[in-house]
């Protein structure tokens, strides 16, 4: 971020988040004008309004620019584990205030509109004549081309969503299990070796998990939209994807759509509980970094291993968290078309 000044973190732990985020078909997260978001940096008003909630909060509680040298990101975090770590914990910890209070809009707004559209379906029933594809349907469309006429697809991509929620919950354990030996083997002043071989056993069984291993690319909705780094996943949904639904239609059944929004209620449920399961890592993950701080013989490599390990789960939370509600969203919307 840029040297501008940003305003206090007031918007994350209020209840009213909601009024100053909204959703659209298109592009999910639209920021409305709002005092605490026009101080946002430049640099950030050109991503979606999920990164700038995101990334301030993840750069906000920093070391100053000095302590950090001439980079941000994960270079900046590693500085502050050894310089800051009551910084990085803070920023754990509104990191996951964010998640509860960003996506617990998102849970409300999506479970409104579920409820609306059977209320809708009762009364007015489904289109009978070709109906078009909502904007950014092409977000959860499976595969590169033109859609088809029905909605079939659909139920595996509800399929989907339940699996990758799945997914999500065993990289959870994982995360835990491998922080709760990294720790033990700090304790025991194991070399750093010895944790970075943790590390890499840990990374390749992440990718297992989301059926990547011995390569570098998985489906978690659409196909091959999950992309592994040494570290990390990265989210590349296919926005070429746009230009085959212009104008693309489709046809149903109420049976069908009934069908779609059951499926996505309850995929919606499942969602909720991984959200707050999902809140047990922060106590983790601060116990972790707490026992950094307070361990004055831990050499500042090891704080390197902890460090980014921290940095890159944050960016795979926001990231599961993220495309599971967009999809949600987005198959709710499409089956809002339908109606009369």
């Amino acid at each position: 971020m840029n040297g501008q000044s940003v305003a206090p973190l007031r918007y994350i732990v209020t209840p009213t988040l909601k009024d100053i985020s909204d959703q659209d078909m298109v592009d999910f997260d639209t920021v409305e004008a709002e005092p605490v978001m026009a101080e946002l940096s430049a640099e950030n008003d050109q991503v979606s309004g999920t990164e700038r909630f995101y990334n301030y909060i993840l750069h906000s509680h920093a070391v100053a620019a000095a302590e950090l040298g001439s980079v941000t990101g994960t270079e900046g975090l590693l500085g502050s584990i050894k310089n800051g770590v009551s910084k990085v914990i803070q920023m754990v910890k509104d990191f996951f205030k964010w998640i509860w209070s960003f996506f617990s809009a998102k849970e409300k707004k999506i479970d409104n509109k579920l409820e609306t559209l059977d209320q809708r379906l009762k009364d007015k029933g489904i289109k009978a004549e070709e109906i078009r594809y909502p904007n950014g349907t092409y977000f959860i469309y499976p595969k590169p081309g033109k859609p088809v006429k029905d909605l079939g697809w659909v139920g595996e991509t509800n399929k989907r969503v339940a699996k990758g929620i799945a997914n999500v919950n065993t990289y959870a354990a994982k995360l835990t299990e491998l922080l709760a030996t990294l720790e033990r083997m700090a304790k025991d002043h194991k070399p750093v070796g010895d944790l970075t071989k943790e590390v890499i056993e840990y990374n390749g069984k992440i990718r297992g998990i989301f059926g990547a291993a011995g390569k570098d690319k998985a489906t978690f909705i659409t196909q091959d939209d999950f992309h592994f780094g040494p570290t990390k996943i990265q989210y590349h949904p296919n926005g070429n994807r746009r230009k085959d639904f212009q104008g693309a239609t489709f046809t149903t059944t109420l049976t069908e759509v009934e069908e779609i929004r059951k499926e996505t209620k309850a995929n919606l449920a499942l969602l909720k509980t991984m959200t707050v399961d999902l809140q047990k890592l922060e106590k983790t993950l601060v116990d972790t970094l707490t026992l950094l701080s307070n361990s004055k013989d831990i050499p500042s490599t090891v704080h390197t291993v902890f460090s980014r390990i921290v940095r890159n789960s944050l960016d795979d939370l926001k990231t599961f968290e993220y495309t599971l509600y967009k999809t949600l969203l987005t198959v709710t919307d499409l089956c809002r078309a339908t109606v009369n």
